[in-house]
């Protein structure tokens, strides 16, 4: 579910940072969907939360809501911050192999020790 800020224009059309809302199926989907959010406690400038689907009305793209919620701001860069940091700590808990030619230089090492420690020369 998309979360961001809506904003609402002179044509009473609203966005959700940028994305176009609308309500399918109504004669006027976007002042429906611009009186949906109202409905709610949604005006400009608040951060929401709106579940559908995207498509397109009229040759525009649009996001069809079937559901909004009004969020809190901290709560919405909260959320977005933990997901960031999930995804940074999956990736640094992945093992990385050392290259092969550092590992066969590990092994020439060890063969050389054992060697001097047994008396023996490498040949």
């Amino acid at each position: 579910m998309p979360v961001g800020r809506i904003s609402i224009n002179t044509q009473r059309e609203s966005r959700l940072d940028g994305t176009l809302l609308a309500i399918r199926g109504q004669s006027d989907p976007f002042g429906e969907a611009t009186a949906f959010l109202a409905s709610r406690g949604i005006g400009n400038g608040d951060m929401a939360q709106v579940s559908g689907a995207g498509g397109a009305f009229g040759g525009q793209a649009v996001f069809f809501m079937t559901g909004a919620t009004l969020v809190n701001a901290l709560a919405a860069l909260g959320a977005n911050a933990a997901r960031a940091r999930k995804r940074a700590a999956k990736q640094s808990t992945t093992k990385k192999r050392a290259p092969k030619a550092a590992k066969a230089k590990v092994i020439v090492k060890k063969a050389a020790k054992a060697a001097r420690r047994d008396g023996r020369k490498r040949s």
